[in-house]
């Protein structure tokens, strides 16, 4: 007699599959749904990221759209009105040469708008393929590459920023490509490092082994599997280029006179603190403020939901939610626990 299998005979019947539904993707592969960047769940979970991401909207939607909200002309002047109080023709009152300071704000947010985004884009076209070209090298690049994003953290950012708009020439442009230089080296050596922990793993030694090119390895394997804590990055130094922005404006060497911005209408009314109306004070720095706090709340709602250990609590939570109101709605008491 031979003798049962144990696996046979502990089986009585197929082994049930796992319900969770896939998504196809274009490359033949499937993911789960309930990947918090896969469908947002991260977002619509978490009322403080919705309430950010509504106030970029906004923001967006003033700076794409600021020529048509603008009540006037941003630069036209009145010098018969001259730092004059809120009313029904200025909501906001005129600024110190008869200026419409409410479409000034409007065309504020533009300029910051897009000043922080070129910031941005800057630091990420320079610190990502330098990132990638030091953790997947190794070597002697490393190290030459490395030292080099080592000097230039040695200056502080805003002296950085100030020396290089200094040798460029004022100007928006120049400020915030100066903004995006002091910002790279952190998103080169991020960007090294999840490099360096990607590329050890099995899928790209497969992948080597296989015939896969070097150019095909980057970016079809380690590229897309670094990249997330690179876009919580990004989202987090967007909140520090407003701040820059505002500061250099601030201290003229942004966005040149009459172009409007949020930190130039700050520092043009802090001349008149006492013969100014209260709300132009208020006004740019309040945007300034909300702006900066969306971002970094999105930011960090972002990176909560790549965390294994919180969005897998998030998950559990809103399971636990669902299947509750689910309960409720047809009228299933939960079971009594016994004594």
């Amino acid at each position: 007699m031979n003798p049962k299998d144990p696996l046979e005979s502990d089986v009585p019947g197929p082994l049930p599959t796992a319900p969770f539904k896939t998504e196809q993707l274009s490359n033949g592969t499937s993911t789960s749904p309930s990947s918090g960047l896969a469908r947002l769940d991260w977002l619509w979970a978490d009322t403080r990221a919705k309430l950010a991401l509504a106030w970029i909207v906004v923001v967006v939607f003033v700076a794409i759209f600021a020529a048509l909200l603008a009540p006037a002309d941003p630069i036209e002047q009145d010098l018969r009105n001259v730092l004059g109080g809120p009313s029904w023709d200025h909501l906001l009152g005129t600024d110190d040469i008869g200026r419409d300071y409410f479409s000034r704000l409007l065309y504020g947010a533009r300029v910051s708008m897009f000043g922080s985004f070129l910031a941005v884009a800057v630091s990420m076209v320079l610190g990502i393929p330098v990132g990638l070209l030091a953790g997947y090298v190794g070597g002697h690049t490393d190290n030459i590459l490395m030292r080099m994003v080592d000097a230039i953290l040695g200056f502080p950012g805003i002296v950085l920023a100030i020396g290089i708009v200094a040798a460029l020439g004022p100007g928006l442009t120049n400020a915030m490509v100066a903004v995006g230089l002091t910002f790279f080296p952190s998103v080169a050596r991020l960007m090294r490092g999840q490099v360096l922990a990607t590329k050890n793993h099995l899928y790209v030694e497969a992948a080597e082994q296989f015939g896969s090119t070097t150019r095909r390895t980057i970016l079809r394997h380690i590229l897309p599997n670094a990249v997330q804590p690179i876009i919580v990055q990004a989202t987090l130094l967007l909140a520090v280029a407003f701040l820059a922005e505002a500061a250099l404006s601030f201290l003229g060497l942004g966005a040149q006179p009459p172009t409007a911005s949020w930190g130039g209408m700050l520092s043009r009314s802090s001349q008149f603190l006492e013969a100014s109306p209260s709300v132009q004070i208020f006004a740019p720095g309040l945007a300034i403020t909300l702006t900066v706090l969306a971002v970094t709340s999105l930011g960090d709602s972002l990176r909560d939901s790549l965390d294994p250990v919180v969005g897998t609590e998030r998950r559990l939570r809103r399971a636990i939610a669902k299947v509750s109101k689910g309960a409720v709605a047809s009228g299933v008491e939960s079971p009594e626990r016994p004594t």
